[in-house]
């Protein structure tokens, strides 16, 4: 008599091979996911600098230029607004936006502080939180001609980047041209930087990540 169907065996190598390609299916879905999370975040920041530009760019200063203002203009998409109450825009990583002019202290010859002094003509964006891929997508990334200088860092219980002069590059803080710090961040130091940032717990109160642009 003859009998048709599958043994077990064949039934159990047809299960592992679905599993396999569910597997390597969500790994897929999940990373292609990923890549869009960050190529959608790096467009809303151009098109936030464009915005800021554009729209300071007339006045020649970046006098105004805050959070509460940012939001009043609309320079920043709706939906970046996790709290609609909040002035502070989230990423998707779930850290705040930070929009404002710098600043940076002043010494004398002798090393005693003076002050401090904030420039008219450039503003800073910061946020908290990245992860480390992010970090470093952001740190390789050619942000244009305005950029002065970008980096991250342990700033302390401030999320933003003021308190150090913006005019002199450092291993936190490139910039442009710089013979030794140049920005964009070469993927080894990025990844240096980034780790850091990473074991840190991108805290609060602890790293931020930040650029500095010209109007």
């Amino acid at each position: 008599m003859n009998q048709s169907g599958r043994s077990m065996v064949e039934i159990l190598g047809v299960l592992a091979i679905i599993g396999v390609l569910s597997v390597g299916g969500i790994a897929g879905y999940s990373k292609a996911m990923y890549k869009y999370k960050v190529n959608k975040f790096t467009d809303q920041m151009n098109n936030i600098i464009a915005n800021i530009r554009a729209s300071f760019g007339a006045q020649k200063s970046v006098e105004g230029l805050n959070n509460e203002n940012i939001k009043k203009m609309g320079l920043v998409p709706e939906d970046m607004y996790k709290d609609k109450d909040s002035d502070y825009p989230e990423h998707s990583w779930g850290g705040q936006i930070y929009f404002g002019a710098p600043y940076y202290n002043t010494f004398d010859d002798d090393g005693n502080y003076t002050g401090t002094f904030s420039p008219d003509n450039i503003f800073y964006i910061s946020m908290n939180r990245l992860p480390k891929d992010v970090c470093m997508t952001m740190l390789t990334a050619d942000w244009g001609t305005e950029l002065i200088g970008m980096g991250a860092a342990w700033l302390g219980g401030s999320p933003v980047p003021n308190g150090f002069d913006y005019n002199k590059a450092s291993e936190i803080f490139a910039k442009p041209g710089d013979k030794d710090y140049p920005a964009p961040y070469s993927l080894t130091k990025a990844e240096k930087i980034c780790r850091q940032a990473e074991d840190a717990g991108w805290s609060s109160s602890g790293m931020t990540f930040y650029w500095y642009f010209g109007l």
